[in-house]
């Protein structure tokens, strides 16, 4: 990893954790959400950009922060820790969840953006080294549920974290269970930034 990515990775997290401040027990986190090829900025995928314009403000008051990218979106969000594990809000899955399903509704109205999509959780833990774990691929054209983001990310974010992993029901049907992350059957993910 290229050590002055990962310098202002960790300038983003201290801004974002000074425009809202953590409680105790909390740590910042990045959602990213990238497209294995092509683009997921605006012009590719209006759908997606307009309910991110659309909620962007109602979600500050969560402390929660979306960035827009050419590369696809990113959610900056406080996870909390438990004893065992971790705890997402309910508006981090739905808003992360909602930005996939927008992306498949999106396809259906004409958006340019195609192909699968990487959800990636990002962090610098309390040891102070970067971490990242691929959550989930999900296809341009399947729609995803609360339930099976709030599983994929809750693994995830345990792994990056290096918390113990809660137990999880089972991945979405046509997607397996690998190494902390779903990724398609058909389409094995490829590692890579």
């Amino acid at each position: 990893m290229d050590k002055h990515w990962v310098d202002d990775f960790r300038r983003r997290l201290e801004r974002f954790s000074a425009s809202c401040p953590s409680k105790d027990g909390e740590l910042p986190v990045l959602i990213k959400l990238r497209p294995v090829s092509g683009c997921f900025g605006g012009c590719c995928s209006p759908s997606v950009y307009a309910l991110i314009r659309k909620q962007k403000d109602s979600y500050k008051s969560q402390r929660i922060v979306i960035e827009e990218h050419e590369t696809g979106p990113e959610i900056l969000a406080f996870v909390s820790l438990a004893i065992v594990g971790i705890s997402l809000t309910k508006e981090l899955i739905a808003l992360t969840t909602a930005i996939l399903n927008a992306r498949t509704q999106g396809r259906h109205k004409g958006d340019r953006s195609s192909g699968p999509v990487k959800v990636i959780v990002r962090t610098i833990r309390q040891d102070g080294n970067y971490s990242e774990e691929e959550v989930i691929e999900v296809d341009c054209h399947d729609a995803v549920t609360e339930i099976e983001i709030e599983e994929a990310l809750t693994s995830a974010t345990c792994k990056v974290l290096d918390r113990k992993t809660q137990p999880t029901m089972n991945p979405k049907k046509g997607f397996k269970k690998s190494s902390g992350r779903s990724v398609p059957v058909t389409k094995p993910a490829n590692k890579g930034k």
